[in-house]
């Protein structure tokens, strides 16, 4: 992701890959630099980074000071981490994905941070007929496996993935606590909407702590709230691909998320037919939340333009997406949906 930044005073980065029951140690050590920095202006940024989901989460919260902003971004990057730890499958504490698969084929109580990922995500599979499924993990590992060895799938293992990641196979009930059902054998898939929703559990406990005026950054997600250096919005570019302009775009995110989607980024799966989409080489999406901004992106890149935009007037608030058509042969075709509504400087910087 591109984004023209103001001068920091402060940029602190945390890097660390810790078990769970080290991650407040990590934390303190690393924080413990903050008291060899001078002090800084309210209206200063304050600005901190860590490892996350294979890539760099980082956050920077303008109009607090210090002893303000520290607390509020350390608490945003610890439940960024605790997300991150119940979606890894790996993970085998706490009552996250891990747990869940253990316990396929009966209701199980998990964490509300998952359940509520799950719900969303079950919503977007229904409306897009089933293009991304939360119970799409079976069929990411088949063609992960095939990235490896360089075999495809079986038709038969693909035909049962396919069956497993169909939408009404998986069950959300809400209440005093979560529960959720998938059938036996299945597998989740959080990858095409984790880093948005840990954006929008980051901003939460932003906001919680006071900080208005924030910019969260995971990847090729990122989400913007308040006025940001000048008022305007924070500014964010969207890169152009090897055949076009670079950047294609530049716009204010006054409240928004952006995500951008790139072909090679990661394998992109149409999960109702079980193999990977053409036709896209670039999409990018603007709604408000990033768990919305990021799906978007996945499933309108799955799709492509005709039915994506079909589907997109379905959808109320609109979101903005630019799509860039082809097949890596010649110029990409660029293709718009409601792109032209968001703001832009009014001379632009590039």
């Amino acid at each position: 992701m591109l984004r023209r930044r103001a001068h920091f005073s402060y940029d602190l980065r945390m890097r660390f890959r810790a078990k769970p029951s080290l991650f407040g140690a990590a934390i303190t050590a690393a924080l413990l630099l903050l008291t060899a920095l001078p002090p800084v202006a309210a209206q200063d940024a304050v600005r901190m980074a860590m490892e996350a989901f294979d890539t760099e989460a980082q956050i920077e919260v303008r109009g607090l000071s210090p002893s303000q902003a520290e607390p509020a971004i350390r608490a945003a990057l610890a439940e960024i981490y605790g997300i991150q730890q119940l979606l890894d499958p790996a993970q085998t504490e706490g009552f996250g994905v891990a747990f869940l698969e253990a316990n396929a084929g009966k209701w199980t109580t998990v964490d509300p941070r998952l359940g509520e990922l799950l719900a969303r995500g079950l919503q977007y599979c229904l409306w897009s007929g089933g293009s991304y499924s939360p119970l799409g993990g079976e069929l990411e590992r088949l063609w992960k496996l095939r990235d490896q060895t360089g075999e495809g799938p079986e038709p038969s293992d693909l035909h049962r993935a396919v069956q497993r990641a169909e939408c009404e196979r998986l069950e959300v009930e809400t209440g005093s606590s979560i529960r959720v059902r998938i059938p036996e054998g299945s597998k989740i898939a959080t990858s095409s909407i984790e880093k948005g929703f840990a954006i929008d559990k980051a901003f939460e406990t932003l906001l919680r702590h006071g900080a208005t005026n924030a910019f969260v950054e995971i990847g090729h997600v990122v989400r913007g709230v308040g006025g940001g250096p000048d008022g305007n919005g924070w500014l964010v570019a969207v890169p152009g691909h090897r055949k076009t302009r670079d950047p294609l775009d530049q716009f204010w995110l006054a409240n928004q998320s952006l995500a951008v989607v790139r072909k090679g980024k990661g394998r992109r799966l149409d999960h109702r037919k079980g193999v990977p989409s053409i036709g896209v080489v670039q999409i990018a999406s603007v709604s408000e939340l990033a768990i919305d901004t990021e799906i978007l992106a996945h499933l309108l890149f799955v799709v492509g333009s005709p039915e994506g935009q079909r589907l997109l007037g379905y959808l109320n608030p609109r979101p903005s997406v630019f799509w860039l058509l082809g097949n890596d042969v010649g110029t990409p075709l660029e293709s718009q949906y409601h792109w032209s509504q968001l703001s832009r400087p009014r001379r632009p910087s590039f």
